[in-house]
């Protein structure tokens, strides 16, 4: 009988996986054809990660635009050294420490950084139907989230981000992080106590306490 009849083929092994691991792998194999300059994998590689690495440097800076030229950079910066890049993670694990230390670097750059920007926001209707007042209290109370947020200590940003917003392992956020899984357990831990805090003064400060929101 034919060997392969004893034994699954890679395609076969491939389709036992968990998406998760479909996905790591065929990461992999784009990542080893974009290393030898083909234009055709970094575009499909571009077109399964750009949403959300824009969505994560969005979350970072508060800002849609420049989150847009972060994510950027760091596509091109994958394509310059794919030729270099080693298996020994996750593709997107590497490509989320790239996009988080560009958005530091913006952070740290931003002259007004206590300023954070709501460019992403939908602009409410003059209806007179009730549901306008409704939205624009909700949209309050995300401002207070996002102000809230943007306020944390950068790494706890970025592991409150990874971890919440994102669907990030603990695991694999420590690894973007470059810090101990203990260390992301502490992070998140001061992010949401720190977070709970500010978010009961300001909606004190703004009188949403005296409104429901259901």
């Amino acid at each position: 009988m034919p060997e392969e009849t004893f034994a699954m083929r890679n395609d076969d092994i491939n389709a036992a996986l968990p998406a998760e691991q479909q996905n790591a792998a065929e990461d992999q194999k784009l990542m080893t054809r974009i290393g030898e300059g083909d234009e055709d994998a970094f575009r499909i590689f571009v077109n399964r990660h750009l949403r959300r690495t824009v969505r994560f440097a969005a979350q970072m800076t508060g800002s849609a635009d420049d989150a847009e030229d972060i994510a950027q950079t760091a596509m091109l910066k994958l394509w310059d050294n794919a030729a270099a890049w080693t298996a020994k993670a996750k593709v997107t694990t590497w490509l989320h420490r790239v996009t988080y230390n560009a958005c530091i670097d913006h952070l740290r750059r931003e002259t007004r950084r206590s300023k954070y920007h709501h460019d992403a926001g939908a602009l409410l209707d003059d209806r007179d139907d009730g549901t306008a007042e409704k939205d624009m209290l909700n949209a309050g109370l995300k401002d207070c989230v996002r102000e809230a947020l943007a306020e944390l200590p950068e790494r706890q940003k970025a592991a409150l981000i990874l971890c919440y917003y994102d669907g990030t392992s603990q695991r694999e956020a420590a690894e973007i992080l470059d810090v101990s899984e203990k260390a992301v357990e502490s992070l998140l831990y001061r992010a949401r106590e720190t977070m709970r805090h500010r978010l009961g003064e300001l909606l004190e400060e703004r009188g949403y306490h005296d409104h429901k929101t259901d």
